[in-house]
């Protein structure tokens, strides 16, 4: 009966989730023009607000910070840009703001970061986000690289290394939070498991993309499958189902949302995930 329990929450989880994606729509963006970049590093940035700046600034704020941001790495090897904001009754531990940037290479990142423009960006976050609980991941590994039991809080991880353009396909982001009962270390070890089957079962049928911060309260999985009608079939086979119930079994589902183009003049919203950088933008 239990394990009869478990699959019906499951599957019911991933019903919810599949149709939240489809009854979103993607709207026209702002226009980057870039070549074609196959991305291999990846940062993770997770932002919290300043705590001297109210919510509604900080949203007002975020608009103009995530255009700077690709106005810096444009044509210096930026393959994406993409941000997701939490629900507004987020968790207290959950950052306000999630990104990801997607490089060709680290040398290309290292590159842009060393400019005057580069440093004088590094100082602009603290203008918007608290210096003292906003970082980017301060490791990132690819997972062929590691045999680790547990995934360690805070770091990132590649865990399909493939190298593909991330302004194409259909991008998602996901998080998930510490199910109430699940001991912060063994949420790390099921979390170690659970992403090596997703990546094991999805990348069999369609998933090109998928990159993990691990944080012992919370997961956040950037994911970019070849197209969204590959990504809702999955969900209705028993590879896809086997993740969704895995799942299920620690953590409960926050967000998950595929990303919407980002709109250079627009106001940014709660519970919404952009990408600054699309396949007609080149």
């Amino acid at each position: 009966m239990k394990t009869m329990k478990i699959l019906t929450i499951g599957l019911t989880a991933m019903i919810g989730l599949q149709s939240a994606c489809a009854s979103l729509m993607r709207s026209s963006g702002a226009k980057f023009n870039r070549d074609a970049v196959q991305a291999t590093y990846f940062r993770v940035w997770s932002g919290f607000k300043k705590p001297t700046m109210n919510q509604a600034t900080f949203m007002d704020s975020l608009p103009s910070f995530m255009n700077e941001t690709v106005e810096l790495y444009q044509n210096k090897g930026l393959s994406n840009y993409i941000v997701a904001i939490p629900p507004q009754s987020k968790p207290d531990f959950i950052p306000d703001e999630f990104a990801l940037v997607a490089m060709k290479d680290e040398k290309s990142y290292r590159d842009v970061r060393a400019t005057p423009e580069g440093q004088k960006y590094s100082e602009r976050h603290w203008e918007v986000f608290d210096n003292e609980t906003s970082k980017s991941a301060p490791k990132f590994y690819r997972m062929s690289e590691v045999q680790h039991e547990s995934l360690e809080s805070g770091s990132s991880y590649d865990m399909v290394e493939k190298s593909i353009d991330w302004s194409q396909g259909y991008n998602l982001v996901y998080v998930g939070t510490r199910k109430e009962g699940t001991t912060k270390s063994d949420y790390l070890k099921k979390l170690a498991s659970h992403v090596k089957l997703a990546a094991k079962n999805l990348n069999a049928v369609g998933l090109q993309g998928y990159i993990v911060l691990a944080n012992e309260n919370y997961e956040v999985a950037y994911l970019n499958w070849s197209s969204k009608a590959a990504h809702d079939k999955a969900f209705t086979e028993k590879l896809g189902q086997e993740v969704g119930i895995d799942g299920a079994e620690f953590m409960d589902t926050l967000m998950y949302l595929p990303t919407e183009k980002f709109e250079k003049q627009t106001q940014v919203n709660f519970s919404k995930s952009y990408s600054s950088i699309n396949e007609d933008s080149k």
